[in-house]
């Protein structure tokens, strides 16, 4: 990946990318906090990418 592809915005969208599949986890296992917290935290990197 060529550097200036590299920004925040773009991190943030794979950091969500990687955190949907601990996200299906919470849920499957009926861990009702992890999932709201994790749905919280990756709902807000929403804000911060525009």
């Amino acid at each position: 990946m060529k550097r200036e592809n590299i920004n925040i915005p773009n991190a943030l969208s794979v950091s969500r990318g990687l955190l949907m599949p601990v996200l299906f986890a919470f849920a499957i296992m009926e861990m009702k906090t992890a999932f709201l917290i994790g749905y919280i935290i990756i709902g807000s990197t929403d804000a911060f990418d525009g």
